[in-house]
């Protein structure tokens, strides 16, 4: 079968097998120093023209709701996919895990994954696989919008133009990328010993590497030195009097 050629402008998400990725999703909400992400599944599904539509609920296991002909007002929604307490908020991911029967040809089928009126994306594919949305672009993200997230699928269209392809959805899913800071590294100023300083190890270093710490030419600042007064060692005092001495002997000797 071959499918007609689309409208230009149209926006369409391409279905891309999930790949390993580090650091894989983590199951909790890890509260440690550094950047995380999560994986939330839905712990709620309802449906309109859907058959076993509990199927999509909580984590991909191959059980799916389906749909013999997705129509117009026939929708899947899935909610109740919870959140985590702590951390900056990078990146809120919403994705779908489905399949349709044809996805070119006469009978091509569309599918629309709307997140809570955030982003949508039009998607379609015969391979079983997962179709990922981005919800963070400007926003500002925060745990309680996370928990509220909602995720609709429904009909994109029939390109084709016939409708007779069916669909299945296997799971959804909310990935959330977030950061603990190391409150470690901030500087309190504190010294557990008050009588001893704390040492700068860092005047051990070699200084030829440290050029913040070679002596300042403040010629090259424009600051001015005329005021500086300069003390002379012991052993220049000495050499004055010395100086002086032969000076009053000459004079002295002088008719």
């Amino acid at each position: 079968m071959t499918g007609r050629a689309r409208p230009p402008g149209r926006r369409r998400s391409v279905l891309v097998e999930p790949v390993e990725v580090e650091p894989e999703p983590e199951s909790d909400c890890p509260t440690d120093p550094g950047v995380h992400r999560v994986e939330f599944a839905a712990g709620s599904i309802r449906a309109d023209g859907w058959e076993s539509a509990s199927s999509a609920e909580g984590e991909a296991d191959g059980a799916e709701a389906h749909s013999e002909n997705v129509d117009a007002g026939e929708y899947l929604h899935a909610s109740g996919f919870g959140a985590c307490g702590e951390g900056r908020i990078q990146i809120v991911e919403l994705g779908v895990r489905s399949r349709t029967q044809c996805d070119s040809g006469t009978y091509e089928l569309d599918l629309v994954m709307d997140g809570g009126g955030m982003a949508s994306t039009t998607f379609g594919s015969t391979t079983l696989g997962w179709t990922t949305l981005d919800l963070t672009a400007d926003r500002n993200c925060t745990w309680d919008g996370v928990a509220d997230v909602e995720a609709t699928v429904g009909l994109g269209e029939h390109p084709g133009g016939a409708r007779d392809s069916d669909a299945w959805v296997d799971a959804f899913r909310l990935e959330v990328t977030y950061v603990i800071d190391d409150e470690a590294l901030v500087d309190t100023g504190e010294s557990g010993d008050e009588d001893e300083p704390p040492v700068d190890t860092a005047l051990e270093e070699d200084e030829e590497d440290r050029p913040d710490r070679r002596p300042r030419d403040l010629s090259e600042v424009g600051e001015d030195v005329s005021g500086c007064a300069v003390v002379p060692s012991p052993g220049g005092w000495l050499g004055l009097l010395l100086a002086g001495v032969v000076g009053g002997t000459r004079r002295r000797g002088s008719p």
